[in-house]
C-alpha cells in the first residue's frame, strides 16, 4: 500500500509539473513578441520586410525555411 501511494504521490507531482510548463508556455504565447515571432518565422517561415527567404530542397523533396 506504501508503495502504491508512493507512486500516486509522484504521478501527481509529474502532472504539477505538466501543468506549470503548459501554463508558462500559455503566458509566452500570449504576452512575449519574441516567441510570437520565434514561432511565425519557423513554423510558416514569415519573414520581416527587407528580409530574404532562403528555402532548401531535401531529398525527400519537402522545402524548409532555412534559420
Amino acid at each position: 500500500m506504501k508503495a502504491e501511494l508512493e507512486l500516486e504521490r509522484q504521478r501527481l507531482a509529474d502532472a504539477q509539473e505538466e501543468v506549470e510548463r503548459l501554463l508558462a508556455r500559455v503566458d509566452s504565447l500570449e504576452n512575449d513578441p519574441a516567441t510570437i515571432e520565434r514561432i511565425a518565422r519557423e513554423k510558416w517561415g514569415m519573414i520581416r520586410p527587407g528580409e530574404k527567404l532562403y528555402r532548401f530542397e531535401d531529398a525527400a523533396g519537402d522545402t524548409t525555411a532555412s534559420r
